[in-house]
């Protein structure tokens, strides 16, 4: 389950060279001291703890290609998809020098469990270059190892569960712990039923065989878009993806106009946390995501109907519950529950959609340019798109394996011809 980041530079005549990359970091580490640790079972339970033999060196190195290189995608497909080392602190992170056409680039790469969507924008901010300060310093961290504690202890709600649910003695619950306990079932009968929704449209069996392909949307006029249309981020992106797919499966086989396809879209945790909390709290939502012809305006008014009703219903709540309720169990049943969900295949595609900050970033004086997300391929969901829209730049990576869809640059391409699409319906051009 790793996740990562392709972080491109704008070019420049000074290089960035291994040493510095490993300098600047090293430097900056103290603000992520989670980077410094790994994952130990104490008391059957896993707990981080610092590593008494980290070197940075062996988490920071080169990878000696031309950012031009076609290989570069094959690349960075075979490295996201290796398993980091449990017995080591779980990133990576890769520099690939700049080219005669372009400039520099990082590849970031994390265990899931390390970071999240929102967690991973803290680890940008904080080993880049410290912003609106002149004396070189940066701000302390605040990442304090409970920032994720619960706002209702697992054992409360499913006692409230089990008494709203037990026949004869509804009348005894409290009123606040009823409503709390059918918000939380609301959520969870909205996930299964958008769970049996349709078969499976990326099948495939066997062993993960890892594609990459990356791209850049028009981020500028889809952001005018979104303030005129008052749309979230995800209702826009969701509308982008669903029009790109009805395009790559309209193009092998007839697409029935209601056809949908199962989608989870990461979402915050519904716990309270810190904003620089390392770890992974991340909830999702479930929707039944568009993928028949139609107008895209038709398109986008069930993608924000759907998003509405995930939202009301709780989902992103109810989710966070059932995952946090896991983490509970001690390791060995956690794992074999953990293993039986992967092995479940509910959802057909995953996408992120990441609305970082504006604001440009620099690493060692070098101009950020795109950062192109990266998501995790498992054996039952091959299929996962990234969107995010960091430093004023909106970056689009696919990961898929490569039996379920091979034709990765094709759907990307649709993604660029579903944007104008979205564009010109309301007079606006991707110039």
């Amino acid at each position: 389950m790793n996740v990562g980041g392709f972080i491109t530079f704008e070019p420049s005549p000074r290089p960035l060279t291994l040493e510095r990359v490993r300098e600047l970091v090293g430097a900056r580490l103290d603000l992520l001291p989670r980077f410094r640790q790994r994952i130990v079972v104490v008391d059957d339970a896993p707990q981080w703890v610092d590593h008494d033999r980290f070197d940075i060196d062996a988490h920071i190195d080169e990878a000696p290609l031309d950012r031009s290189d076609r290989g570069l995608h094959r690349f960075l497909a075979t490295l996201h998809a290796t398993e980091l080392d449990a017995h080591r602190p779980l990133w990576s992170l890769t520099l690939v020098p700049a080219s005669a056409t372009a400039g520099p680039a990082l590849f970031f790469r994390a265990s899931h469990v390390l970071v999240d969507g929102l967690s991973s924008m803290h680890v940008m901010r904080s080993l880049f270059d410290p912003i609106g300060r002149t004396d070189g310093t940066t701000t302390r961290s605040t990442e304090p190892d409970d920032a994720e504690a619960d706002e209702v202890g697992v054992a409360d709600v499913l006692s409230d569960l089990w008494s709203t649910l037990r026949p004869g003695r509804p009348a005894t619950l409290d009123p606040d712990a009823y409503d709390r306990a059918i918000t939380l079932l609301d959520g969870w009968v909205s996930i299964l039923d958008r769970s049996q929704h349709g078969m499976p449209r990326f099948a495939g069996s066997g062993p993960v065989r890892q594609r990459v392909g990356l791209a850049e949307l028009p981020s500028a006029p889809l952001r005018r878009l979104r303030r005129d249309l008052d749309l979230r981020f995800d209702e826009l992106c969701l509308t982008i993806v669903g029009g790109a797919l009805a395009r790559r499966f309209g193009a092998t086989d007839p697409v029935e106009p209601e056809a949908r396809i199962r989608t989870l879209v990461p979402v915050a945790g519904a716990a309270r946390r810190s904003r620089s909390s390392l770890g992974n709290r991340a909830s999702f939502l479930l929707i039944a995501l568009p993928i028949g012809p139609m107008p895209i305006d038709r398109r986008l008014a069930i993608v924000r109907e759907e998003i509405g009703e995930a939202v009301a219903s709780g989902q992103h709540r109810a989710a966070a519950f059932g995952l946090r309720a896991l983490e509970r169990l001690p390791v060995d049943p956690s794992g074999r529950q953990a293993d039986a969900m992967a092995d479940r295949r509910f959802v057909d595609l995953v996408v992120s959609c990441i609305p970082g900050s504006r604001r440009r970033l620099r690493f060692d004086g070098h101009d950020h340019d795109v950062t192109f997300p990266l998501l995790p391929v498992t054996r039952t969901v091959r299929v996962a798109i990234g969107i995010g829209d960091i430093g004023g730049r909106l970056g689009v990576s696919i990961a898929a394996d490569d039996r379920a869809l091979p034709e990765i640059d094709f759907v990307l391409d649709a993604m660029t011809r579903a944007t104008g699409d979205l564009l010109a319906a309301h007079g606006t051009t991707a110039s």
